[in-house]
């Protein structure tokens, strides 16, 4: 199994970030960029469901469960 960090999602969010940048749409560390990624496309990748760390996020975000 591969790791996620080597997927090709994170491969063309990175390129849709650069490309952001360089166009000078946003500032390098900047901004929010969300990919949603459907379960069947995350099957190659080892350890997708591990928690590695948990953050408050000051809100109720249930409703986006397993998404």
């Amino acid at each position: 199994m591969s790791e996620f960090v080597n997927s090709k999602f994170v491969k063309k969010i990175s390129e849709i970030i650069y490309t952001s940048y360089t166009h000078g749409w946003d500032e390098r560390n900047g901004g929010n960029v969300s990919l949603r990624i459907d379960g069947a496309d995350l099957a190659d990748y080892a350890d997708v469901k591990k928690v590695n760390k948990t953050i408050d996020l000051g809100f109720d975000a249930r409703t986006l469960a397993g998404q």
